[in-house]
């Protein structure tokens, strides 16, 4: 049991229900592609049909999720394939 945990945790609403959480970094997401891959995504919606890969329990993760639902799947395009690893050098 700790009293204090440092780790770049996002801050949600789920979260904040249970910790106490303090904003001391801003950053956002990078998605990676193979420089030579026929597919380069430049919104969102682009990731529709294709495999990403990611940690899981991250605030990415549940973007995925819902956008592959909300957006996807509602405009009858194909879901995203998501699988999830436990540890970020396993997503490469």
């Amino acid at each position: 049991r700790f009293d204090v945990t440092n780790s770049s945790m996002y801050i949600t609403a789920e979260r904040v229900k249970v910790i106490d959480m303090i904003p001391y970094l801003k950053s956002g997401e990078s998605i990676l592609t193979l420089k030579d891959s026929a597919f380069q995504p430049k919104t969102p919606e682009e990731f529709c049909g294709h495999k990403i890969g990611s940690m899981g329990a991250t605030s990415w993760l549940a973007q995925m999720n819902k956008l592959s639902a909300e957006y996807c799947v509602a405009k009858g395009l194909k879901p995203i394939q998501i699988s999830e690893y436990s540890t970020d050098p396993q997503t490469t």
